[in-house]
């Protein structure tokens, strides 16, 4: 698995690496939109993230994306 920054993805909003401590909890959320196909590009996958981005930073008028990861179809 490839770990890929907020920079290399094209992060627009948010503050970043705010680590608040320890987890208490994990949660699992699985978005349905924007759909990728398996063998989506690289920068559908961006596309894709940045997609998530703007709903949560514009239309939830949050900081940035609300969870610790995502995961795209390449892993």
């Amino acid at each position: 698995m490839k770990l890929i920054t907020r920079q290399e993805w094209g992060a627009r909003f948010g503050k970043g690496d705010l680590d608040p401590g320890p987890e208490q909890r994990v949660v699992i959320h699985h978005s349905y939109k924007p759909a990728l196909k398996p063998n989506a590009s690289l920068e559908m996958e961006r596309d894709a993230v940045r997609g998530i981005e703007r709903h949560h930073a514009i239309e939830n008028g949050w900081d940035g994306i609300g969870y610790n990861f995502l995961f795209a179809p390449s892993g």
